[in-house]
């Protein structure tokens, strides 16, 4: 693994078959009806950033990379690491592996990142916006988003909030707009929540395929279960269930090692603190009532809604 990740060659035959992977791998991503409606929520909400680029780039620009531009853009970008590792191993004889293939390498590199400006919820200035695209899937599909809190260290509590809004939003069979859209008013076809928080901010989208005659009735309905969360909170009882639901979540990737490693190495990049799977659970545990809806009604702000429509030929 330390040779893949500091001696890699990059040699250009290599490079020239791996541009057609990604070129296909693009190709397929764009032909997913969630990654378009997550695409174009990022064009709207995180406007002149670097995360309202399409990740994969156009076939222009993949074709166009060169070694030179790998092995620089690696330099910049991959020298920067944080290694994490859960499982049954013996820790005394892995400190002096990692210390002899990766600390070396890592600690006398000088990271040369671009400096971006973090932004909060409350720096959002755009109204909101309506994008729709014709697709030819079989289905229409809506997504309304919001902006919520950036990734930080002093904002657990809130992202943990935001968190609890998406699961009584969308989260499973129980949600607000499973129990509303499709088994009260049978009008859609499936329907769930994405949640990312990243260093200059974060988004909340509600999705679901219909449809093309019911796109403004689904719409009008989630606006409506919006504007009752804002006003008038989450029950008790939703919230009590969101609490187990998303504990049941977090133990069940607490049996898995690769998760586990993955979850610490991510808290440490992001918000610089060995936090665990545990110490995610009792933030869970500890949430007031009455403080999470207090959260609620200060995200759900309709003057920053994002719709992004796909809508059926």
């Amino acid at each position: 693994m330390s040779k893949i990740l500091f001696k890699s060659q990059f040699s250009n035959t290599d490079l020239e078959k791996e541009k057609e992977i990604v070129i296909q791998e693009n190709r397929k991503h764009r032909s997913e009806p969630i990654r378009i409606l997550n695409q174009i929520n990022y064009e709207l909400i995180f406007q002149n950033t670097p995360l309202a680029e399409d990740t994969g780039g156009t076939d222009k620009e993949v074709r166009s990379f060169n070694r030179s531009k790998v092995m620089k853009y690696l330099a910049e970008r991959y020298q920067d690491a944080v290694i994490s590792l859960a499982g049954n191993f013996n820790h005394k004889s892995v400190i002096p592996l990692l210390n002899q293939y990766f600390n070396q390498q890592i600690s006398n590199h000088k990271a040369n990142k671009n400096s971006v400006p973090l932004v909060s919820i409350l720096d959002y200035h755009h109204k909101s916006r309506i994008k729709v695209v014709p697709s030819n899937f079989e289905e229409s599909y809506i997504s309304i988003a919001i902006p919520v809190f950036s990734l930080t260290q002093s904002n657990i509590i809130e992202r943990a909030a935001v968190q609890i809004l998406g699961i009584v939003l969308a989260g499973n069979m129980n949600s607000r707009m499973f129990l509303i859209l499709r088994k009260k008013y049978q009008l859609i076809y499936s329907v769930n929540y994405s949640l990312n928080h990243f260093e200059i901010g974060g988004e909340l989208s509600i999705q679901c395929g219909t449809e093309s005659g019911n796109i403004f009735r689904v719409s009008k309905e989630i606006i409506k279960v919006l504007e009752d969360l804002k006003h008038n909170g989450m029950t008790k009882q939703e919230f009590d269930d969101a609490i187990q639901y998303k504990i049941g979540e977090l133990t069940l990737l607490s049996e898995d090692s690769k998760d586990v490693a993955f979850f610490q190495a991510y808290q440490l990049m992001f918000i610089n603190k060995c936090w665990t799977l545990q110490d995610e659970m009792e933030t869970y545990k500890g949430l007031a009532f009455n403080k999470v809806n207090q959260i609620i009604s200060q995200v759900i702000d309709f003057q920053q809604i994002h719709i992004a429509i796909l809508k059926n030929k």
